[in-house]
């Protein structure tokens, strides 16, 4: 069987995917369908292109590799776009705050001046 989520090779009839924890059903396996045609070869189910024992074709390893590259980067990148989310809060923020209490305190040791 093959993980779902993470596409790692697990033990046929296991419940949950050592690699990644995910949870796995026979019927949510779809990453390695094999067919047995009327020649007792086994056939990728995607391109029926005939493959060994326990592998699945070049092709659509390629295509999960990509896809998983894609989430990947996508990731990556709403990672990024936090930090700088953050860092423009946190610098953005503080120099405004830091000017109305220099702003609040200046007025406030003026008017002590004038009072005094």
């Amino acid at each position: 069987m093959i993980c779902p989520k993470c596409s790692a090779v697990i033990q046929e009839g296991s419940n949950f995917c050592p690699n990644c924890g995910k949870k796995c059903f026979k019927h949510v396996d779809n990453r390695e369908q094999l067919q047995l045609n009327s020649d007792g070869k086994k056939h990728c189910r995607n391109c029926n292109k005939e493959i060994r024992e326990g592998t699945l074709c070049k092709k659509y390893l390629r295509q999960l590799n990509q896809e998983q590259l894609t989430r990947d980067e996508r990731k990556l990148r709403n990672d990024n776009r936090d930090k700088i989310g953050c860092l423009c809060a946190c610098f953005g923020l503080g120099p405004i705050i830091i000017g109305i209490i220099f702003m609040f305190s200046i007025d406030f040791i003026v008017g002590l001046i004038i009072a005094g």
